[in-house]
């Protein structure tokens, strides 16, 4: 009993080790084929997305308008403070980022599908 506990202990260690940040702070999709977004400094990305009427590949989209919350919330994200910031995450991990709407919409239409 005491070696069963043992190994499931180690198993659950490199389990942790293997669960990156973004997993681990739930910004990945949990949605196999889908697409997360996280947005920094556009308080109004859903409304637009909303818009573009041949998107429908984004799952979940999550935001804050605090560059500064941000930053301590997710330390290993790098910020354009100023600019809207735009990360976004297959099932796995984070696959695109960038400043610029436009881009984040070519991006996700050139990408119907995250690998």
């Amino acid at each position: 009993m005491k070696r069963l506990t043992i190994i499931i202990l180690i198993l659950s260690i490199f389990g942790l080790a293997a669960c990156n940040e973004y997993q681990r702070d739930g910004m990945v999709s949990d949605r196999k084929g889908m697409f997360s977004l996280y947005a920094v400094g556009d308080e109004e990305i859903d409304v637009k997305l909303d818009k573009e009427s041949d998107i429908n590949n984004v799952f979940r989209i999550s935001s804050e308008t605090d560059y500064d919350k941000a930053a301590r919330d997710t330390p290993y994200l790098e910020y354009s403070k100023d600019k809207p910031n735009y990360f976004l995450f297959d099932t796995k991990d984070l696959v695109y980022q960038t400043t610029s709407y436009d881009k984040l919409v070519e991006y996700l239409k050139d990408h119907p599908t995250p690998k």
